[in-house]
């Protein structure tokens, strides 16, 4: 593990540079401005969002060696044993990334802990590392896109020489932005992720960090799961309900799939409830039924092996379903979005069956209970209408009835 504990002991020096992440992607075209924007309608604050969570985990496997000497030594303070203070500004300019990052006011102050816990200056023994920023600035531009950002907070690293997991843990870590001289972000991180020998240099499966941010007065409440590899995955609830994933290998938003869908697209949520009530209803005939069904239906509906035209097919074997089961739930439930276009959505759906077979039917089954989760159903408007698709499993290998 002798490698791995010196990359960390080269994070954490460079981490007084950098501060508590680096500078964003962006590049991409936000809401016009001084409006209150949404997360997921400013491209600025999703990549600032990402590359904050992400830098951290790049530079663990980056030498830091030139970097670090960019540090002025005028402005390390000893405190005593094991403790120092670093001074930033007026303009300390650091270069991370191919990014300038202008330092401008602030500090951090360093304190170094042994195995046993016991302060100390040999970097080679350090095993707990605490970082406490205080009021720490920096500017920044990042393909056209401008920063202004402020750092307060605790982050401590543990296990760093005693073992094969290390504790990376945030304390009510703070970030205050200014994006495009009007978006402004309050954001509050905390969480207990580790790093091993199987995910470094990022988390391990299961970790999580949790917190709040306020985008222009619009508070947000997150989670972020990572997986062990460069994907992770940020759920946040507010404002609007969205799921962000993010590649940390390269600091970057690469799926962005919202919730909303009652509010974005009601005539699809509509339609999904047109159908579960259509197929639940016993009372009526199964033709009756299939009136109802079908229209949701695109005549050039694709079946999941992707032959075209099969809407007629569809609907034979589900109006056939419905002759021989009582039907006790037939579901179908938004759980996320993705826009593709501005005719065409793709909608994660759980869909669920719970049939009984109608006394003397005929059927593969007497019963059967079918979950059928995170099916990605392609919505596409035709005209003035959106119709399914893509998407709807049906076939009995597919249902099993």
């Amino acid at each position: 593990m002798k490698k791995l504990i010196s990359l960390f002991v080269l994070f954490l020096v460079a981490f007084a540079i950098t501060g508590c992440g680096g500078g964003g992607g962006g590049g991409a075209t936000d809401v016009a401005a001084p409006v209150s924007s949404t997360i997921t309608q400013t491209p600025s604050v999703q990549d600032f969002i990402a590359t904050e969570f992400a830098d951290k985990f790049k530079q663990l496997n980056t030498n830091f060696t030139a970097l670090n000497s960019n540090l002025r030594a005028s402005a390390k303070t000893s405190l005593g044993t094991g403790q120092y203070k670093i001074s930033y500004g007026p303009a300390d300019v650091v270069t991370n990334f191919g990014k300038s990052y202008t330092y401008t006011s602030g500090d951090q102050t360093f304190t170094q802990k042994n195995p046993a816990g016991d302060l100390t200056d040999t970097k080679t023994d350090v095993n707990t590392l605490e970082i406490s920023t205080s009021q720490l600035k920096a500017t920044y531009v990042s393909n056209g896109d401008n920063y202004s950002v402020t750092y307060n907070g605790k982050v401590t690293y543990s296990g760093l020489k005693s073992g094969d997991t290390y504790t990376i843990t945030t304390e009510n870590l703070s970030v205050s932005a200014i994006v495009n001289a009007y978006h402004q972000i309050q954001w509050t991180i905390s969480g207990n992720i580790t790093v091993n020998k199987t995910s470094f240099p990022y988390p391990a499966a299961g970790s999580k960090e949790t917190g709040s941010l306020i985008l222009d007065n619009q508070q947000y409440d997150y989670t972020i799961t990572y997986d062990g590899t460069t994907k992770a995955t940020m759920d946040f609830s507010g404002p609007e309900t969205f799921q962000m994933k993010v590649d940390l290998a390269q600091a970057a938003v690469t799926e962005l799939l919202k919730s909303d869908l009652s509010k974005d697209y009601p005539q699809l949520f509509n339609a999904y409830a047109v159908m579960q009530t259509a197929l639940q209803d016993n009372n009526k005939s199964s033709a009756d039924r299939m009136a109802l069904f079908s229209p949701n239906i695109a005549d050039d509906f694709v079946n999941t092996t992707d032959v075209a035209n099969k809407k007629s097919e569809l609907i034979e074997i589900t109006r056939s379903r419905l002759d021989r089961y009582i039907v006790n739930s037939y579901s179908f439930t938004p759980k996320s979005y993705k826009k593709i276009s501005d005719t065409e959505v793709h909608v994660v759906t759980d869909m669920f069956i719970n049939v009984t077979r109608k006394p003397g039917a005929t059927g593969a089954v007497s019963a059967a209970e079918v979950p059928l989760p995170g099916q990605t159903v392609i919505w596409k408007q035709y005209g003035t209408e959106w119709k399914i698709y893509k998407g709807i499993p049906y076939t009995s290998s597919e249902v099993g009835i």
